[in-house]
């Protein structure tokens, strides 16, 4: 009876009845009425599983949707609104509204060939949590495929070639390209100027 189990385990009934709904709707529990008092038994599915060592996980497929960013060099995967995630991404549009400005201190990165199909693996990868296991993926319908869609990351090449605003696990090849555009526009103004 539930008021065994409270004794034995020091523990409130309520806070017993929660722990064990979980193992009701898993049908490894029962609830039965017995000389008008209320006790749990375990079924014959929950008997096959008490003597394992791991209990199996039972798992509901989650649809979600997510986003993920393509380096354009190396067609590795970046997730985007991750949530340690240091950098910001903007459609075409907004990139040029905020560098409106500034203009005479920024360059836009032009890739030659840029690579836009990584492994369907690595989109996975990149965009599972690690409490997640991702089973596959499609895109919608209504939208256009993700190798079309152009965002922009705002990257800042500091004097001592650190940069801040992009991934930080960017691959090595587009660290380089940036440092490269940062240090020729930074040249290029220090042409002008003198």
């Amino acid at each position: 009876p539930i008021e065994e189990l409270s004794l034995k385990s020091n523990l409130p009934q309520r806070l017993i009845i929660e722990i064990i709904l979980p193992f009701m709707k898993l049908g490894w529990v029962e609830l039965v009425e017995l000389n008008s008092k209320y006790n749990f038994r375990i079924t014959s599915k929950g008997r096959s599983v008490a003597n394992r060592e791991e209990l199996p996980y039972e798992r509901e497929p989650l649809e979600s949707t997510r986003k993920f960013l393509i380096d354009p060099i190396t067609a590795k995967c970046y997730r985007v609104n991750a949530r340690n995630q240091n950098y910001q991404i903007y459609p075409t549009s907004r990139a040029n509204e905020l560098l409106k400005n500034k203009h005479s201190i920024s360059t836009e990165l032009k890739i030659k060939n840029p690579k836009h199909s990584p492994f369907t693996s690595d989109i996975l990868n990149c965009v599972e949590d690690t409490d997640e296991e991702v089973i596959g993926y499609e895109e919608r319908a209504n939208d256009r495929p993700y190798y079309q869609n152009r965002t922009f990351a705002i990257a800042q090449v500091d004097e001592a070639d650190n940069i801040t605003g992009v991934p930080s696990d960017i691959s090595k090849e587009l660290a380089a390209d940036i440092i490269a555009a940062a240090n020729m526009k930074r040249s290029e103004i220090n042409t002008n100027i003198d």
